[in-house]
């Protein structure tokens, strides 16, 4: 069931990010970048509002989305990891590719830390760190991947701000809002 919603949300953001490598070679096309980032931001902004949208609503479509958040966290891991795997060829394809801008320390971190997670979402793995550890994992990486996408969707200069960055920051907001909500509900409770 995994490798099924691995493949689905693989094969268009593959297709796109392969589309994107070859831009060097010929004209530049901007639709399968804007489309690999809104299925990214869908899959993250549902993984990263389940739990707060099932303790607001409770509902059940939020009890269905809390159940698949696994599937979307793994999904959302294969793609960028896919992501990273293309970004490497894209620095053999294209020799004046380089990878002086986009490898640094915060983004070893992040991929580390999504890596961590993805290998904690399986059983045995999860087991053997234990529990408090796989929720301090989670908590901390969930939210160092939910800054880092808000960091990559704002532009250096807010002229440049496009439509679809503007709408990714909005759905992120409102997951950001529905956690900080379901927060204070908790503690009045």
């Amino acid at each position: 069931m995994v490798c099924v919603y691995v493949l689905a949300g693989l094969m268009p953001v593959l297709a796109s990010s392969v589309k994107e490598a070859l831009s060097e070679i010929s004209p530049p096309i901007a639709a399968p970048c804007i489309a690999n980032n809104a299925v990214i931001a869908k899959i993250k902004e549902s993984h990263e509002a389940a739990r707060p949208l099932q303790a607001l609503l409770r509902e059940p479509w939020t009890a269905k989305l809390l159940r698949s958040r696994r599937q979307w966290g793994v999904a959302f891991a294969g793609i960028h990891l896919a992501h990273l795997g293309l970004i490497f060829y894209k620095t053999r394809l294209v020799p004046d590719f380089t990878l002086a801008g986009i490898l640094n320390a915060p983004a070893a971190v992040v991929y580390g830390l999504m890596l961590a997670m993805l290998v904690t979402s399986f059983s045995g793995p999860a087991r053997a760190v234990g529990p408090k550890a796989w929720k301090v994992l989670h908590k901390i990486g969930g939210f160092v991947l939910f800054f880092a996408f808000l960091r990559s969707q704002v532009p250096q200069n807010l002229d440049q701000l496009q439509a679809i960055n503007a709408v990714l920051l909005g759905l992120a907001a409102l997951a950001l809002a529905a956690r900080v909500a379901a927060f204070i509900r908790q503690q009045r409770q």
